[in-house]
């Protein structure tokens, strides 16, 4: 199952890989607007090359100034920042 709020999409998945914790509730700060998403009831980890993962126990919120807050079902999540298409063999991150 897949979820999306902005520039972000969570991934369920089995198992979270080998990871460190992230201190704090922030998962992604707004580069254009210095708004950011932040977690409420799930734990934030990332893994040596910078990918996100989020573990939740029981349900979580993800809140962000600019959109709907969505609701995380008890689960392992990846957390995916979307890229556009530029030309050729180039891509960039999504700035929300």
């Amino acid at each position: 199952m897949i979820y999306r709020q902005g520039d972000l999409l969570f991934r369920v998945i089995k198992n979270i890989p080998t990871v460190k914790p992230v201190k704090g509730n922030i998962l992604v700060r707004g580069e254009a607007t210095g708004h950011s998403h932040r977690v409420a009831g799930g734990d934030i980890f990332r893994d040596k090359n910078g990918l996100l993962y989020l573990k939740v126990l029981k349900e979580a919120k993800i809140n962000h100034e600019e959109h709907k807050t969505i609701k995380l079902g008890k689960g392992n999540y990846a957390v995916i920042r979307q890229r556009e298409y530029v030309s050729g063999d180039m891509v960039r991150i999504v700035v929300d």
